[in-house]
């Protein structure tokens, strides 16, 4: 049509790559194994999407700027070796893999051939809808439910084009929202189902696997079982209609992914374990199908299945998991090569292995691997680097071993960050906030006597670090409340005014930088009062540990740093119990805690049971309305007394951070 020539890059396996007009991609795509996976865009001089040619296309738009070469890989390759971080797979990694196995691309000649030159303006690009989904959901949604509802969507389509067209849109812009969207998942399945009736020819494997990986990271406990169900349909579909459907390697990996994210499923570490076998079988009896072999991620995804499992040995098949990677690399299966993020998954597997494995040895299975990975490093191997994720997984280990060893070890191991990262012997270990956290959080749990000495000074070396310009470990929220938590576990004199001192520092900070991460929260009051329920000493320690509590339920109240709950209110109960003498005033006092606890909808567990402990038998019946020698439980009560209640630490925290 008159446009200039537009070159790029062709990289085969085991050759070098080759400069070739565009329409050498025709004769390229004839390949089967270069067609599976050819993720290329031609772009004109506007950087508007081109089409060099009518049947080899995506219908997806790169992001590359105009005149930039493209390059075409196998899936293999382009896939190879991602590299994971705090998060999992770095960012260039994951969208590579996720366009391959189809998380970015629709598939390539299955919605409809590309619009003629002369009607592209009528209609936009299925990935360009799709980034700007965001502002147009209204119209996503409306469409979708025309689509879904039969003739209303798609009558007015006048061409098998235009509706091909439209499913490719709708697809690509639900995965695009799905972070968003909580009810992308169930808008996909929903047009996967009317595909499979209607338009079953625009299914192949890779919008099936777009479609679960959208699922995989929805995070839902039933996850992994729909994503299943999926792959089960997809291996019933390729075997009596359609084998574009069969499933790859990148099919069962978001599959197990999907029961790796989906943590309370209790059967979600046997299902992965158990789909990773059936791929290994099928790529064996395939005589070694590469699409079908089995890569770092998916093992990777059991492990991490394993690794959120409250299986007692979890851990343990976890790290047996690495080690049949490691059999089969040095086998000569390249693509089971361990690399950091698999190091990195298993440690944090001894991280979280259940209480009665740190007693054992869960600690030193986690720094055994990390120095396995340290000793590949100085080795050579480019792909084994411990960073600061390894290093803070290895010192929360040792944090919740508890004692005086647990504690050392931890400090040792950041000092040992230290020394890497200055000597340059290892950039990538630079400590942060977290490491120094961790280490807090040991000496706050070590049951010793200079626990909170120790950590209040490395609270004070961490503002010195931060004032002189290293902001990766300004402290935080956590680490003031780790502190104060330190001081609160303490038996030294005048706890709970050490604890005092660390908040209204905190105060001070806020107000005069307005930075946001020391900004004291519920969880900081509570933590304050906490020092003052259990402060041991004279009439004047005592009275001072009220007065103590009584001015931070007042701030907390005025302060506008957030509303009081029922671990503010109990653990007021508990100042009173403990720390007045047993009189009409107490008994006042107490009244008023119980009845505003119940007025805020914050009477929990803690708040009936210390209430019990404080008040006198009359006094528990006008409140609660029951015989204080009766067992009552929170939900024997009426329910608008605990409505806003939010029991466990760990469901807490996620409401708060």
């Amino acid at each position: 049509k008159g446009r200039r020539h537009t070159y790029r890059t062709i990289r085969m396996p085991g050759q070098k790559p080759v400069r070739r007009l565009a329409l050498a991609a025709v004769a390229v795509s004839a390949v089967p194994l270069a067609s599976a996976y050819l993720p290329v865009s031609f772009h004109s001089s506007s950087g508007r999407p081109r089409r060099a040619f009518r049947r080899c296309r995506l219908s997806s738009v790169s992001s590359r700027t105009a005149g930039e070469e493209v390059t075409a890989t196998t899936s293999r390759e382009a896939s190879a070796r991602p590299s994971f971080g705090d998060e999992g797979m770095d960012t260039e990694s994951a969208a590579a893999w996720g366009d391959l196995a189809g998380g970015a691309y629709i598939p390539m000649d299955t919605m409809g051939s590309p619009i003629d030159d002369e009607d592209e303006d009528d209609e936009l690009e299925p990935n360009t809808l799709a980034r700007s989904a965001d502002g147009k959901l209204a119209e996503l949604r409306r469409s979708t439910d025309e689509v879904l509802s039969g003739d209303p969507g798609l009558s007015r389509l006048n061409s098998e084009r235009k509706r091909n067209r439209t499913y490719g849109w709708l697809l690509e812009s639900w995965s695009y929202v799905y972070s968003s969207e909580p009810d992308a998942p169930d808008r996909l399945a929903d047009l996967l189902r009317q595909m499979e009736r209607e338009v079953p020819h625009l299914l192949d494997v890779r919008v099936y696997t777009k479609i679960i990986s959208v699922f995989a990271k929805s995070y839902r406990p039933e996850a992994g079982r729909i994503a299943e169900d999926i792959l089960r349909g997809m291996i019933d579909a390729s075997q009596e209609v359609n084998n574009g459907v069969a499933p790859n390697a990148y099919t069962y990996t978001a599959v197990i992914e999907a029961y790796a994210n989906s943590a309370d499923d209790p059967t979600g570490a046997d299902s992965a374990e158990r789909l990773l076998g059936e791929l290994t079988t099928h790529y064996r009896e395939s005589g070694g199908d590469p699409d079908l072999q089995p890569t770092s991620r998916t093992y990777n995804a059991v492990i991490r299945a394993w690794a959120a499992s409250d299986h007692p040995s979890s851990a343990q098949l976890a790290e047996d998991c690495l080690r049949t990677m490691q059999g089969l690399y040095e086998a000569g299966d390249g693509d089971a090569k361990p690399e950091s993020y698999n190091y990195n998954s298993v440690i944090h597997a001894w991280a979280a292995s259940a209480p009665g494995d740190y007693q054992n040895s869960a600690a030193e299975k986690a720094e055994a691997l990390l120095n396995e990975m340290e000793s590949l490093h100085e080795s050579g191997d480019a792909t084994i680097r411990p960073t600061t994720v390894s290093y803070n997984a290895v010192i929360d280990c040792f944090a919740k071993t508890g004692g005086r060893s647990g504690a050392e070890r931890a400090e040792e191991l950041l000092r040992r960050m230290e020394d890497l990262y200055e000597s340059g012997q290892n950039v990538d270990a630079k400590p942060n906030v977290r490491s120094f956290n961790s280490v807090l959080n040991a000496w706050a749990k070590s049951g010793t006597e200079e626990a909170a000495l120790n950590a209040e000074s490395i609270l004070e070396f961490m503002e010195k670090l931060s004032d002189a310009g290293n902001n990766d470990v300004r402290p935080d929220v956590v680490a003031f409340a780790t502190v104060i938590n330190a001081w609160a576990r303490s038996q030294r004199f005048g706890k709970a005014d050490r604890a005092y001192n660390i908040f209204r520092h905190m105060q001070e900070l806020y107000e005069t930088t307005g930075n946001e991460t020391v900004r004291p929260n519920v969880v900081i009051y509570n933590s304050v009062m906490n020092a003052c329920a259990f402060t041991a000493g004279d009439v004047a320690e005592q009275n001072r540990a009220v007065e103590i509590a009584h001015a931070s339920l007042k701030d907390l109240e005025v302060g506008g740093d957030g509303d009081p709950d029922q671990i503010t209110y109990g653990t007021f109960l508990k100042v009173c119990l403990n720390q007045m003498p047993d009189s009409s005033n107490r008994r006042k006092v107490a009244a008023l805690i119980f009845d505003n606890a119940k007025k805020d909808g914050q009477l929990g567990t803690m708040v009936l049971q210390n209430f019990r402990l404080l008040a006198p038998p009359d006094l528990y019946f006008d409140m609660v309305g029951r015989d204080i020698a009766e067992e009552v439980e929170v939900t024997d009560l009426p329910e608008e007394w605990s409505c806003n209640v939010v029991e466990g630490k760990w469901r807490r925290r996620r409401q708060l951070y």
